[in-house]
């Protein structure tokens, strides 16, 4: 028992410090470059220079998730005590695996220790080059950045796990090995070809440089951040409150009709991405119903829905109402159950479609699919009040 856990020590130590050299490799990239040599002297109005610098952070940031989800994924020792320890499906089932182990706080104490030791412009560079700010300032910043992509690595191989039954490759080792070679030559590449670009462009033409200069302005990253991100965030936010009144105004109904209402499922996860199986099910008198939740991604964003257990959101790109071009993107929404199933639009989009054959048409709530009813959320709670729902 004692060398069993002095073996997973072991590897999880040795491991994660292969992670840890590989960073410090990583963050030093760009020294390695004849590029370099034409950075050391810039000066506060040569704001174009600091590009590669922005370029190497801010690419260790999926770096390091990348080498550490792949560590995680192929050591067998973790995976094995997570097999042990039960199938977890919920994600709180699962972050209380991982703050319960300890190979995984060895891991962080490794990371921390020698990342305190070791000197800022050896573990990040850039970061040292650009703020010049004291190490444990920098530090400060950095640990609790690079403790959440430590976290969401973790998150993201126990998924692995889930989605792969469980199975690690027989050449487990050399899976590994491929694995972190893999990440390493591809971010390293990404790190030389951007910055080669970069200087290419700057010497090729002084218009560039005063463009990069514009664009490397703190106010204008912080806009085009808020103008990236704002919009999408402002989408979930609408979504997680019609969807948490929806919940809300369906445990209401079954409370006050007496019906059997099923632990509901992911139904936060299914905002963002069509998760397998039902949502939940409910039982009225002698009749289960299964109901899936289906989320629209934009409220103008037509939804496909077919026989065949597919929907796609159909996307336009169009000028002056002029549709330019059209694309869709397929999800698979389709499962089993012995209950009739029903689909619910929460939240709905302003147009529903399937085809019959001869073409694409716009249903209606509580039309047949398939083997599917399709209803809004608003629709599917006033038929199931008035018990209404096989009619």
């Amino acid at each position: 028992m004692i060398k069993e856990k002095l073996k997973r020590y072991y590897i999880t130590a040795y491991r994660f410090l292969t992670v840890v050299l590989m960073s410090v490799l990583m963050s030093n990239l760009l020294y390695f470059l004849p590029i370099y040599s034409n950075l050391l002297e810039f000066t506060e109005e040569d704001i174009y220079v600091k590009a590669p610098f922005l370029i190497s952070i801010f690419l260790m940031v999926p770096f390091f998730y990348s080498l550490v989800r792949q560590t995680v994924i192929y050591n067998e020792p973790i995976h094995d005590l997570y097999i042990e320890s039960g199938e977890k499906n919920t994600l709180k089932e699962n972050f209380r695996f991982i703050f319960k182990k300890r190979e995984i706080w060895l891991k962080a104490f490794i990371f921390v220790v020698i990342y305190m030791i070791l000197p800022l412009k050896w573990t990040f560079r850039s970061l040292d080059v650009l703020f010049q700010t004291e190490k444990l300032k920098a530090l400060a910043v950095l640990f609790p950045v690079l403790f959440i992509l430590y976290i969401l690595a973790h998150l993201s191989a126990i998924r692995f796990w889930q989605k792969d039954k469980y199975n690690l490759p027989e050449d487990n080792k050399k899976a590994y090995s491929r694995g972190t070679t893999f990440v390493f030559i591809i971010y390293a590449t990404a790190v030389i070809l951007l910055n080669i670009l970069v200087s290419a462009l700057v010497s090729l033409t002084p218009v560039f440089e005063e463009l990069l200069k514009l664009v490397l302005n703190p106010a204008v990253l912080v806009i085009v951040f808020i103008l990236v991100v704002f919009p999408p965030v402002i989408r979930l936010l609408r979504a997680s409150s019609k969807r948490k009144a929806c919940i809300k105004r369906l445990r209401e109904i079954c409370e006050e009709k007496g019906y059997q209402l099923s632990e509901i499922n992911d139904s936060f996860k299914n905002l963002i991405k069509i998760k397998k199986g039902e949502s939940f099910t409910v039982t009225v008198g002698d009749k289960c119903y299964s109901c899936k939740f289906i989320s629209a991604k934009r409220k103008n964003t037509p939804l496909a829905i077919y026989s065949n257990g597919i929907c796609a959101f159909i996307y336009s790109i169009t000028l002056f109402k002029i549709r330019l071009f059209q694309f869709s993107r397929k999800y698979h929404f389709g499962y089993e159950s012995e209950h009739k199933k029903i689909l619910i639009l929460n939240p709905a989009p302003k147009s529903v479609l399937t085809n019959n054959g001869n073409g694409s048409y716009q249903i209606d709530n509580g039309e047949i699919v398939g083997k599917y009813k399709v209803y809004t959320a608003t629709a599917f709670m006033n038929a199931l009040d008035r018990k209404v729902l096989d009619k």
